[in-house]
Formats: C-alpha cells, structure tokens, sequence
C-alpha cells in the first residue's frame, strides 16, 4: 500500500498534528491508540503531505523534529535532537572485561597485552606482594593502574582510580 499523497491524508490528523505543532519544547510525545500502526501510517502520510502543500508548510517543522515509532498500544514521536546517553553505557559495559580463568602475574600480563581492554578485572587473582610488586613494574610502563580487592581478585584500569590504585609502599 503506497503512502497517499492527498490533501484528505494531513486533514485527517490535522487535530495531531496541531498539537504536535503546539507542544512545548522538550521530550517524546506518546498518543494512546487501539490501532497504533494505522495512526503511524496515518501520521507518517501527515508529515508527507505537509513538505509537498504549500498550504500545510507550518507543519514542516513539526517533520522535522520528531519520529514516528510504533509500539503495542501506543505510537511514540521521538525528538531527533535529544541526546542519546544508552549508547555511552553501552561503550563503558563493552570496555570492561572479566577473565575467571587467569590467576598468576604471566596470565594478568598476557591478558592485557592480548586483550587490549581499558578494564580487566580478575577474581580469581590473588598475589603475594612481590608478586604485585612485580605486576606494578609492568603496569606503570604500559598505562594500567592495579586495584587490588585482596579476597576477591584484582582489576587492571587504564583511568586512575586515585586512592583505590595499589602502589608499594
């Protein structure tokens, strides 16, 4: 079914529409609906119809704000211009790695060498302190800074974690 291209296809969300066009600036605008995916066709022909009318030119800047979503019972106007914070959470979880498998000074080196990781964190490490000693001397010429949980592993960061860093006295 293509998108109609009608005058009839604005006016018959025109009320929507005028509300779009009156919303006060900031977040999403959520419409409750039996049918949600007719309602976004329908809004979807409306913002059509605005850019080729000249008539219906007033609601262009309402197309180019929003979004159209459809969802289970409700049609959704995302803001394109909000900011997307999901993503750096998605980035900061990927970063962080968890290697169970690797308990000695060679292991936690090799790993971070291999894996190249702005964050590794080992659990089942537990090191003597000439061990860690051992394992500072490495960390401070490639950029790792070692937080040592004593019982509960170890963590190599490339971000100083200020007073948790593990340094010999």
């Amino acid at each position: 079914m293509a998108y109609s291209r009608s005058k009839t296809a604005l006016t018959r969300v025109q009320k929507i529409m005028d509300e779009l066009l009156n919303a006060p600036d900031g977040g999403d605008i959520i419409f409750q609906s039996v049918e949600p995916s007719k309602l976004a066709y329908r809004l979807h022909e409306a913002f059509r119809v605005a850019r080729i009318y000249p008539e219906f030119a007033h609601y262009i800047p309402v197309t180019e704000q929003y979004l159209i979503r459809a969802r289970y019972n409700r049609v959704i106007l995302e803001r394109r211009d909000k900011q997307m914070l999901a993503v750096k959470v998605v980035q900061e979880q990927l970063s962080k790695m968890k290697l169970d498998e690797v308990t000695d000074v060679l292991g936690i080196v090799g790993a971070a060498i291999t894996h190249k990781s702005d964050e590794i964190y080992f659990p089942n490490a537990k090191l003597e302190v000439s061990d860690l000693k051992t394992l500072c001397n490495w960390t401070n010429e490639h950029g790792y800074y070692i937080i040592n949980h004593d019982d509960s592993g170890l963590t190599l960061t490339r971000q100083n974690p200020g007073e948790l860093a593990w340094s010999p006295l």
